[in-house]
């Protein structure tokens, strides 16, 4: 009734941020069965890292204990199910020595899917700027959206989470779009859908998550400015440059001729921050992007008066045949070198919205967010990433959907690129 599903039940009720709020009340938790675990999973998973170092202190070696009794050591419980029918899982004594290892000496229970890979800087500085591939998190600002069933939010809102949760989730590159408004704030928007969120509060989260990872660098693309005017603008830029972000790259900084040759670690330098991560800034647009990919979710056979999804069918297996028709599509576009005059390469893994496309969400009771879901995209990308050798930015809706899956892959391939590159 309520046009949601299991996953959304979860988010549209906010339920895990406001456990996340009292978890520290649970004092003898032990086995948290949540559901959708990639929202503020990591967050709760930190918590109870703090719950399980206070019990380490409790049970100390010399005083009587040789370990933490396992069960007392506070984890998520990653709650499965099929269908409608739940799978319980329960661990009876004795427990694994593998299990008990791991309780003795504390080390972090993180999430399986949920990890972060870091690979080395040493190993990827030298590949072009414009070979190496990313997740770009494709209007990143819509993840700071309050959760909505109004129209306005299910054709807008595409992302879950801020940006530093999304490069938890795998996203390297983040497309945003400035909203100047009367008041002198910068807000974030997505075509017509303003929201009440300063840009600058967006761009201090990823220069918190760039400090974490110094060893990485991540990218920031301009695009779409509203109003689009030189104005608008300036103040965007001065928004970036004011948190001690570079210039923009064929914006207020140097021309996009710059790109010509760029290495990765060459980026890094000129996107180098004060709190030692690396963020490069560049506008959007024919001279510095080169921007691949227009499939839509929702098609119309000939006149009729209903759309036919990108859903696979009921019981089916099998991607359905738009989903096919992206894969194969990507595919093929990063089968084709980077241009040799640098511009990187902006391919969309997303799909393509215009008025007639939400009237199919309306028809389906989807959302952005849920497309993603429902046509299984990510995995099936996730299939078939290790094809995509010069797939350069590969922008995602709902980053957060297996995002991890398809990071991994483009790591395999940056290893790779690493190979050919290095000396």
């Amino acid at each position: 009734l309520a046009s949601s599903s299991l996953l959304m039940d979860e988010y549209f009720s906010r339920l895990n941020h406001f456990l996340l709020d009292r978890i520290d009340k649970l004092a003898n938790i032990n086995m948290l069965q949540v559901e959708n675990v990639c929202d503020h999973g990591l967050e709760l998973n930190a918590k109870l890292e703090e719950r399980a170092t206070v019990l380490g202190r409790q049970y100390p070696k010399g005083k009587g204990y040789s370990r933490p009794p396992v069960f007392s050591i506070p984890f998520l419980f990653v709650v499965p199910f099929l269908l409608s029918r739940w799978l319980v899982i329960s661990m009876k004594p004795p427990v694994p020595p593998a299990l008990t290892g791991l309780a003795s000496s504390m080390i972090p229970l993180s999430l399986v899917g949920c990890l972060l890979i870091t690979l080395s800087a040493a190993s990827v500085d030298d590949i072009p700027l414009n070979h190496y591939p990313m997740i770009m998190s494709h209007d990143a600002g819509m993840g700071y959206t309050e959760d909505s069933l109004q129209n306005i939010v299910r054709w807008s809102k595409n992302q879950v989470g801020h940006l530093k949760q999304q490069v938890d989730c795998g996203a390297r590159a983040f497309d945003m779009r400035g909203a100047c408004g009367d008041d002198g704030v910068v807000r974030i928007h997505h075509g017509i859908f303003v929201i009440d969120v300063p840009l600058r509060k967006a761009l201090e989260d990823l220069i918190a998550a760039a400090g974490e990872r110094p060893e990485e660098l991540l990218l920031v693309q301009y695009q779409q400015y509203l109003p689009d005017t030189e104005e608008c603008r300036r103040e965007v830029w001065k928004v970036s440059e004011e948190l001690g972000l570079m210039k923009s790259l064929g914006g207020g900084g140097d021309s996009c001729e710059k790109l010509r040759g760029l290495t990765v670690g060459e980026a890094k330098e000129y996107g180098k921050l004060a709190n030692g991560g690396h963020i490069f800034v560049f506008e959007a647009g024919d001279n510095c992007t080169l921007g691949r990919g227009n499939l839509n979710c929702y098609t119309k056979p000939d006149d009729s008066q209903t759309f036919e999804s990108c859903f696979p069918a009921t019981g089916s297996s099998e991607p359905s045949a738009g989903v096919t028709e992206m894969v194969d599509t990507l595919v093929g576009l990063a089968s084709v070198l980077p241009p040799e005059d640098g511009r990187l390469l902006s391919t969309a893994g997303h799909w393509q919205y215009n008025l007639e496309q939400f009237t199919g969400i309306v028809q389906y009771h989807s959302s952005l967010l849920m497309d993603v879901y429902f046509s299984d995209l990510h995995y099936w990308i996730a299939n078939r990433t290790l094809e995509m050798d010069y797939v350069g930015l590969l922008g995602l809706d709902n980053v957060c959907d297996r995002g991890l899956g398809i990071y991994n892959k483009l790591s395999q391939r940056i290893e790779e690129l690493s190979a050919i590159y290095s000396g």
